[in-house]
């Protein structure tokens, strides 16, 4: 039995949950559900590992479509994108909301017919809503006992059973309900949202483990161009919003940061040459990083995006420690090369230290278990694989950059 569960009556859905103690055991529980759930006919079901992140509850992928148009047209266009987001095997579980139209009564009154035979819409609607809500008519005595009265309909209705509800005149008579009355039936969803104004349906969906959020974003764009929806908007909302928005402020931040970083290093050294140098570093480190998240072994998120500066911060600290000892050597009369060497031989043991010592503190967070172990997972990971891979590309890469470009200032 799950450690927890919840019905939400509203979406006719259950939600339940298990907790483990360590990210790989989380990982292969999510595997196996996964397969016993998609086994199960007529179930609609999906598995998500809970990373513990604030605002992570709901499903990551949420896209709106809007425009003026019909909700019939609406759903008929977000079913088609349900179809192409499954076939393209990106996704484990896609929902659309609202659902699928039910099909709904509407009461059509005649009346002046009705004002005729001196029957009122407030005696209809309390008759209807009587039979309807199970309402109580009152209480008799029978051999000493009371005994409720209460007028409930067959829980199968049908149109003709509710028409036949008999309703009071103003004679003192009464007529059945389909004199006046008349029902009418039409397919309708339970309740279009609002997108910008405009109605719209939401689509949500679970990718499978180790598919990017921006590829599941693209599926679902790409499935919707393939409609004809040129009236129509295509929006994200909720987790995805928040993913887009944060990519393009990253990607602003991540250029303005390093400008300063190469005019700041300009300044440091009087050279436009050795910037470079330094800022070769930040790829080296990110490599390792890359991998492991293209692998599943992790995922972007802004504690692990906090690690990944602490990194680029440590790896070019390295690089401009590098730099000034190859400066030292330059001017003690070294050829390039020879000085390249001497500050890679004197740098190398502080450099190792450094390293060890952050993957000594990694460690522990690759061990992490109990609650938020899934971050502290995701930190050390990143920080282990960064300073590690770091650490023994700019080994090779670093020295041999600053030769490339300072052979030509030295040869002269």
């Amino acid at each position: 039995m799950p450690d927890w569960l919840v019905a939400v009556e509203s979406q006719h859905a259950i939600f339940g949950g298990y907790t483990f103690a360590t990210p790989g055991q989380a990982a292969r529980a999510v595997a196996r559900l996964s397969g016993a759930l998609a086994a199960l006919p007529g179930l609609a079901a999906y598995v998500s590992q809970d990373t513990g992140l604030p605002g992570a509850q709901d499903l990551p992928v949420s896209v709106n479509i809007s425009g003026q148009a019909s909700a019939a047209r609406l759903l008929a266009i977000a079913a088609k994108m349900q179809s192409a987001a499954y076939a393209s095997g990106d996704f484990d579980f896609v929902q659309i909301s609202p659902g699928q139209p039910q099909y709904q009564y509407r009461l059509r009154i005649n009346r002046l017919l009705a004002a005729r035979l001196g029957i009122r819409e407030a005696d209809i609607d309390e008759v209807v809503s009587a039979a309807l809500s199970h309402a109580q008519l009152g209480q008799v005595e029978v051999r000493g006992d009371a005994l409720n009265v209460t007028l409930a309909l067959p829980d199968r209705l049908r149109p003709a059973t509710l028409l036949a509800l008999l309703v009071p005149t103003a004679a003192g008579t009464s007529l059945p309900l389909g004199t006046v009355a008349s029902l009418v039936g039409e397919e309708l969803p339970n309740a279009l949202g609002s997108w910008q104004g405009l109605p719209s349906v939401n689509i949500q969906a679970q990718p499978y483990a180790g598919v990017a959020m921006s590829r599941a974003l693209g599926t679902l764009r790409r499935a919707f161009a393939a409609q004809p929806t040129r009236d129509l908007s295509f929006g994200y909302s909720g987790p995805s919003e928040t993913y887009r928005e944060a990519n393009a402020q990253n990607a602003k931040l991540f250029a303005f940061g390093l400008a300063g970083l190469f005019f700041l290093l300009a300044a440091q050294f009087r050279s436009l040459r050795d910037p470079f140098v330094v800022i070769a570093t930040v790829p080296l480190a990110s490599l390792g990083p890359l991998i492991l998240c293209l692998a599943g072994g992790a995922t972007l998120n802004i504690v692990t995006e906090i690690a990944l500066l602490t990194v680029w911060g440590l790896i070019a600290r390295q690089g401009i420690l590098f730099v000034q000892v190859a400066h030292e050597g330059a001017a003690l009369g070294l050829p390039t090369r020879a000085a390249s060497l001497r500050a890679a031989r004197l740098r190398f043991r502080p450099i190792l230290m450094i390293t060890l010592a952050l993957l000594g503190g990694a460690v522990p967070l690759l061990l992490a278990s109990g609650p938020q172990a899934t971050i502290r997972y995701d930190l050390g990971a990143v920080l282990a694989t960064g300073m590690g891979g770091g650490f023994l590309l700019s080994l090779f890469a670093v020295p041999a950059l600053y030769c490339l470009l300072h052979r030509r200032r030295h040869a002269g």
